[in-house]
């Protein structure tokens, strides 16, 4: 570390000469390298654009390198062979920020080497050489890599913007620069006093090292510690595993809302809060763990700032499209969170989402007094299928309409207009989705049934029905066999 440290402060020490920086990028052969667009002979134009005193020509220059070795995230052969140079840049203190961003960048798009079994270790490589066969996502990895020490260097910088844009690029160095950067990053956190910057050390931390840094997010959610690092740290103990304790959920509930407390950071994959708690909590797929979903989704839903129950009802659209269960358990906090939100709003569209996806157990309220027969689970009815929100039943069967009304649950039309709107009338019973139809006594049109339809009639009718279709059976035309020598069919014999 002191070793480190040292270079550190010889780097810093350095001045900028653009001559050599100049000399160095016409050395490379730059046309033979690729980037998205083809040929990268326009990328040592950029970086010269870039370290230049031109502030106009130095934004374009930015905008043209990301579009370029740094394509929606995605990297190229010229990346790796530009980052010496980015790395350069912003050690001298030019536009630091901003290019220790396009650096994070890079590495983020990189992978880490795969791990050689029973092979002996290869000489290390200039981060200009690169080595046989590696793709270039490993290539842009090891090419950050290998200028980490510049990277620690900025962690020191007097500007907060610079200090926390170096520690995001730090940690996204992989398993290839943990071991350098995971001790620079602790020592700076002891000693950082911005919490915006302390939480973004907190989360490269984390993401290089989750076993060992987890217990250290634990202890940074208590009241005492600022906002944005609870925040963090609620973030860095669901990353690392640990479990969701009471003490994780009353202070994310205390948090809220958690998006203000991520809205200076570099770290996008986490600025929507709630929501990546939801997906990285679901994701592990145990009960304990939809249970504290669930809870943290409920408080959010019934808390008194709209912004809260705005992110906690984008939340819970994700959480029922995962977990069969959440309809039921969020659709009354839902419900008061739209009544609470008069304007239509993503509460209000969250709850028609819920409406529509398969709740856990039908209302007692809302389900009619019987089923209709073979329709229960594991019955010849039964359908493999997703179960559906119970329904009002068809209102064409008067024994039907009748029953209902007996039940108390009021008329098949204010039933319908209560009940989710998902397509055809259900069935009420769990395990059926298709229509059951009505009595074949109630309606004229069901007396005509295939035969295989019987099994959806009550019990009282199917002997008179089957009396009705062996009769039918018994006298039905059939064809006459053939005359021998005759095109015309004989009378039936029987």
């Amino acid at each position: 570390m002191a070793a480190v440290s040292a270079a550190a402060v010889m780097i810093r020490a350095m001045t900028f000469d653009h001559g050599l920086f100049h000399a160095d990028l016409d050395a490379q052969p730059w046309a033979s390298y690729t980037h998205a667009y083809g040929s990268a002979e326009d990328v040592p134009g950029h970086l010269r654009a870039l370290a230049g005193d031109d502030d106009g020509a130095a934004d374009e220059a930015q905008s043209e390198l990301y579009g370029s070795i740094l394509h929606q995230g995605s990297v190229y052969e010229a990346s790796a062979k530009a980052v010496p140079f980015l790395a350069r840049t912003a050690a001298a203190g030019i536009r630091a920020a901003e290019v220790l961003l396009l650096l994070g960048g890079i590495a983020e798009g990189g992978a880490d080497p795969r791990p050689t079994c029973g092979a002996e270790p290869r000489e290390e490589t200039g981060p200009s050489e690169g080595r046989a066969g590696e793709s270039d996502e490993v290539a842009c990895r090891r090419a950050v890599v290998a200028e980490l020490p510049l990277l620690i260097a900025s962690l020191t910088d007097e500007s907060p913007s610079v200090r926390q844009a170096a520690a995001w690029a730090a940690g996204w160095t992989g398993a290839a620069g943990a071991a350098l950067a995971v001790p620079a990053l602790r020592d700076r956190l002891e000693a950082e006093p911005e919490p915006g910057v302390r939480a973004e050390l907190l989360t490269a931390l984390v993401e290089l090292d989750p076993e060992g840094s987890g217990p250290l997010a634990a202890g940074a959610i208590g009241p005492e510690h600022p906002p944005q690092l609870r925040t963090a740290a609620l973030l860095a103990c669901a990353d690392a595993g640990l479990p969701w304790t009471r003490d994780h959920h009353a202070a994310a509930v205390d948090l809220l809302p958690l998006e203000p407390h991520v809205s200076g950071r570099y770290d996008e994959t986490r600025n929507e809060p709630v929501h990546h708690l939801t997906l990285t909590l679901l994701e592990r797929d145990t009960e304990a763990d939809r249970d504290a979903v669930g809870a943290l989704l409920d408080a959010a839903l019934r808390h008194d700032d709209p912004d809260a129950r705005a992110e906690a009802a984008w939340a819970a659209t994700t959480a029922c499209e995962l977990s069969r269960g959440m309809p039921a358990r969020l659709a009354p906090a839902l419900i008061a969170a739209a009544i609470r939100d008069s304007p239509p709003g993503p509460t209000v569209t969250a709850t028609r989402r819920t409406a529509r996806s398969k709740p856990s157990s039908p209302s007692p309220r809302s389900a009619p007094p019987r089923c209709w027969p073979g329709t229960s689970r594991g019955g010849p009815g039964h359908s493999r299928r997703r179960a559906a929100a119970p329904s009002a039943p068809s209102p064409s069967c008067r024994t039907t309409r009748s029953c209902w009304r007996r039940s108390g649950a009021g008329s098949p039309r204010a039933s319908r207009a209560a009940a989710p709107r998902t397509g055809p009338w259900r069935c009420s019973r769990p395990g059926v989705r298709t229509r059951p139809p009505p009595c074949p006594n109630c309606s004229p049109r069901w007396r005509h049934t295939p035969w295989r339809s019987r099994r959806h009639w009550p019990p009282s009718t199917r002997p008179s029905t089957v009396r009705r279709w062996r009769k039918r059976w018994r006298a039905r035309r059939r064809p006459a066999p053939w005359r021998t020598g005759s095109k015309r069919r004989a009378p039936s014999v029987d």
